[in-house]
């Protein structure tokens, strides 16, 4: 027995120890992770402490670096910031940190590369001081964003190169310093995770600087021109920056100093080119404080004096006026600013083309556009440097400008006398080039111009203006270009103008309305008065009659026209106090009769009430508005249409009224003056519209209040929606129910509005004139009186005890007080539940202890059992009672558990008392 138990417990503890176990999941062999990034180390453990050491290796397992120790957790995770480092040999080991004997690592390899790696500057180098140098290095999700060092000591020290300097290329181009160095190294860091960082693989060298000035400029072969700004450029190695500069122009036989001991870092010194001109030019910079470093031009330059040379138009050449032209010279030394001019006297007189044009071409060319319209063989062009005038040229020879003749003026070219008013035709000849013109005029011998119009044409219509003079002339210009013109050869006279009056109104015969208003219009023009007198004739002209016999000449005067009646009127109007400058109207004009003529209706036509239709007249001589009205009696009595409405013709009368009649006349009026009127020549006929009927209530019924009544008519098919009204006093006010009926009936509810002389109207919705009333008058009789019980009324069960509210509704009654009563016998008998209690709808009622399933309540007026009502089903009073349903009897219950009792109630209140017996209900405790 005992060797079994010692069995037993051995096999225990292998199992134990069997069970015990840690498997890595992640990285687990294959995965690239990138370093400085978090990966999540994950792994299963069984009967581990939960205490765990994690390491990582970068070389297959030869050696182990510990990530942390004894670090507890049940998740089986780690979030490890990947190591710094470059490797496709790395592995993970996890070991329970209280039991070593537990461990697993990576299945296979994985990779780890490095976000940030240099790859010059990286060990063996060798770099000059003050050198520019390219420091490159791949990135894989840095940030972009570099703090950069060196160290001259193996890493002892560090030097800042840049800090948070943003670079995307991959490449810092770094001056290297001037520390000479074996030990030197290179370090680069994400500024943002200190994380990504490498250094130098192996050790470079910084050399020391070596010490140098090459001249750059001028170095051999250039042109300098006094009086130029120059820049002398040079670069330097590790001089001091203080400079002696020299110039030579005997090919360094002899030097002449610029500056000594200059002070720049830029390797540049601008000066004005000295008035020494030489081809055997140098320039020389030595550094001031170390002489023996120097250097010279590697070949001799020319210092000259600036020049401009015309090349055209440098004498001989025809050029035609108005055309464009290159004018073109050689140059050096300017300021690159030129003025140019020309000279049609051989330069006794200059004209400037261009104040200021600026070229930087050693053979500039500016296009003269447009050469000025002259006739010249005496031409000349100079060009002179704007900002140094001692600079300049001029055409070596004269050259001749040929006038342009694309455009020649034949009417008025000299001599003419236009009349000022007249209309004259003013023409010229062109070029085919040519094709639209501005036209001008002059009064003072062309010393100013007046523009007329620009045009197409090759002629101008012109209208002499009020200018008289002898010095005319006439111009016309090109539109295009304003050089191609033409002027009369000799002056034109514009001679003084004859008075004139233009009757316009009235001029072309018509009629006007007796005493009504007309604009008389007239014009004139080179009038001396500025007062006109105004007659009329109605015989033809044989008698004058004044309208006025001053008024101000301003074109239009307003004549009331008299009521003589003639068709042989004119008009006249005379210049005042000179009769003889006068006008009459071209042609007779009428005075007639103001009238209005009714043309529909006018006698004979049908119409229906309701319906609508147009009333049209015709109309001479009356006011803008108008006044309708009808008979239906044959003008023995005249009702209203409109009292105002426009006289243009027509009037749109809708509806019309809703009569029978055969009689029947329109009269249309003038507003302002009602004896200007016409009536239909004939009566014509109004029908009476029968569109509608109403059918019910329509001849003495009697309906009660709150009823529902169904209002029937009749009605034509295109009638399609209605209004309904009633009225409690035959018609004299009526009360509106609704306007959203759609079909020829209406349920009303009677109101309770009692009355012996009602009515109801129907009405088309669309159209308020067809419409019908009750043919008599009804009743709405006065309701009968009700009481209802509402509870208890449906058969409920009602608990001794229990409060119960009893509830009614009553209408059409003036009862106050109601007595209550019930039976429990199906009303054989009645027991008093209050003898007097306000009519008011409920009464609270206390369930009397009276079993019964045949129980019933009734209700009426104290003072008149006539008013009464009962309930429509019996109703049952019982006693309420408990019904506990467990535990009820053989249950098995154990103490100190819970358990739920459940019982079932009626009539009961919502709170109770609980006790429990453990004697068979000799004795009783209280559970609750």
């Amino acid at each position: 027995m005992k060797k079994s138990i010692i069995f037993i417990c051995m096999l225990a503890i292998a199992n134990f120890l069997f069970s015990q176990s840690i498997t890595v999941t992640s990285p687990n062999g294959g995965e690239v992770l990138p370093g400085c990034t978090t990966h999540t180390i994950t792994w299963n453990s069984v009967g581990t402490t939960d205490f765990y050491s994690i390491d990582y290796s970068t070389d297959n397992g030869a050696t182990w670096t510990s990530i942390t120790s004894f670090y507890n957790t049940v998740t089986k995770t780690y979030n490890w910031t990947v190591t710094n480092t470059s490797s496709g040999t790395c592995l993970i080991r996890i070991i329970d940190s209280n039991n070593s004997g537990i461990s697993d690592q990576s299945d296979a390899v994985f990779t780890v590369t490095s976000p940030l790696t240099l790859l010059t500057h990286n060990g063996g180098e060798s770099w000059e001081a003050n050198t520019s140098q390219n420091i490159t290095y791949n990135a894989t999700g840095t940030s972009n964003y570099y703090d950069i060092s060196y160290s001259t000591d193996a890493g002892s020290s560090w030097t800042t190169i840049a800090n948070n300097t943003y670079n995307t290329s991959g490449t810092y181009n770094w001056n290297v310093a001037n520390s000479p160095s074996t030990n030197c190294l290179i370090k680069m860091t994400d500024h943002s995770n200190s994380c990504m960082s490498d250094v130098s693989d192996g050790l470079f060298e910084i050399t020391p600087a070596s010490y140098s000035i090459t001249i750059t400029n001028p170095n051999g072969g250039e042109i300098w021109y006094v009086g130029q700004n120059k820049t002398i450029t040079w670069n330097d190695n590790n001089t001091t920056d203080f400079y002696n500069i020299d110039y030579s122009t005997d090919n360094g036989l002899t030097w002449t100093s610029l500056a000594s001991s200059y002070n720049t870092t830029s390797g540049q010194y601008s000066f004005v080119v000295p008035n020494t001109p030489s081809t055997l030019c140098l320039v020389r910079v030595i550094d001031a404080n170390n002489v023996s470093v120097e250097d010279i031009s590697d070949a001799t330059f020319t210092i000259a004096d600036p020049f401009i040379t015309v090349v055209s138009h440098n004498g001989g050449e025809t050029l035609e006026s108005c055309e464009d032209e290159y004018i073109n010279w050689q140059c050096g030394g300017t300021t690159n600013y030129y003025k140019i001019e020309y000279s049609v006297d051989n330069g006794a007189t200059w004209t400037t083309i261009t104040y200021s044009f600026y070229s930087s071409s050693s053979n500039p060319s500016y296009l003269w556009s447009t050469i000025p319209n002259n006739d010249s063989g005496n031409c000349l062009i100079s060009v002179t440097d704007k900002n140094n005038t001692s600079v300049l040229d001029q055409s070596d020879a004269t050259f001749t400008i040929s006038p342009n003749e694309d455009i020649i003026i034949t009417s008025p070219n000299g001599g003419e006398s236009w009349e000022v008013g007249s209309s004259q035709t003013t023409t010229w000849v062109s070029a085919p080039t040519t094709s639209r013109y501005y036209v001008y005029y002059s009064v003072n011998n062309g010393s100013s111009w007046t523009n007329l119009t620009n045009t197409y044409s090759n002629s101008y219509n012109w209208t002499i203006p009020d200018n008289e003079s002898t010095q005319a002339l006439f111009k016309v210009v090109d539109y295009y270009n304003s050089c191609i013109m033409d002027i009369s050869d000799a002056n034109f006279t514009i001679a003084p103008p004859t008075p004139v009056i233009t009757v316009n109104y009235p001029n072309s015969g018509g009629s006007l309305y007796q005493n009504n208003s007309y604009n008389i219009t007239w014009s004139s023009d080179y009038i001396t008065s500025p007062f006109v007198t105004i007659h009329y004739s109605i015989n033809n002209g044989t008698d004058w009659v004044e309208i006025v016999d001053v008024t101000e000449d301003d074109g239009s005067y307003s004549w009331t026209v008299p009521e003589e009646l003639s068709d042989q009127c004119l008009v006249r109007v005379s210049e005042y106090g000179n009769p003889a400058v006068f006008d009459v109207s071209d042609v007779n004009f009428s005075i007639i009769e103001q009238f209005i003529t009714v043309t529909y209706p006018n006698g004979g036509e049908s119409w229906e009430g309701c319906d609508s239709e147009i009333i049209t007249w015709t109309r001479g001589g009356v006011s803008s508005y108008v006044r309708i009205e009808y008979s239906e009696d044959n003008g023995a009595t005249w009702n209203l249409i409109t009292s105002s409405t426009s006289s243009a013709g027509s009037y749109t009368w809708d509806p019309i009224v809703d009569l029978s009649s055969s009689n029947c006349l329109i009269r249309v009026l003038d507003k302002y003056d009602l004896g200007i009127y016409d009536d239909s020549d004939a009566v014509f006929t109004i029908n009476e519209n029968t569109d509608l009927f109403v059918l019910t209530p329509n001849c003495g019924e009697s309906l009660e209040v709150d009823n529902t009544y169904t209002v029937t008519w009749a009605a034509a098919p295109e009638l399609s929606r209605y209004s309904f009204y009633y009225s409690l006093d035959n018609g004299s006010t009526w009360t509106f129910v609704s306007n959203s009926i759609y079909r020829p009936s209406y349920n009303w509810t009677v109101p309770n509005l009692p009355s012996t002389e009602c009515l109801v109207k129907v009405q088309d919705y669309y159209n308020s004139c067809i419409y019908d009333v009750s043919d008599a008058v009804f009743s709405i009789e006065p309701p009968q009186p009700v009481i209802n019980i509402t509870y208890q009324n449906t058969g409920q069960t009602l608990y001794i005890g229990n409060n119960c509210n009893i509830t009614w509704t009553h209408e059409y009654d003036d009862v106050n007080f109601v007595k209550l009563e019930y039976s429990v016998d199906n009303g054989s008998t009645w027991a008093t539940i209050v003898d007097v209690t306000e009519n008011d709808g409920s009464y609270s009622w206390v369930v009397p202890d009276n079993a019964s399933t045949e129980c019933q309540i009734r209700i009426y007026d104290v003072g008149d059992m006539s008013f009464i009502d009962y309930t429509d089903v019996n109703f049952t009073i019982t006693p309420p009672y408990i019904i506990l349903t467990n535990p009820n009897g053989g249950e098995a219950i154990t103490g100190c558990e819970g358990f739920n009792m459940t019982w079932t109630t009626q009539g009961t209140g919502n709170y109770f008392d609980i006790d429990y017996s453990d004697d068979n209900g000799v004795t009783w405790l209280n559970v609750n």
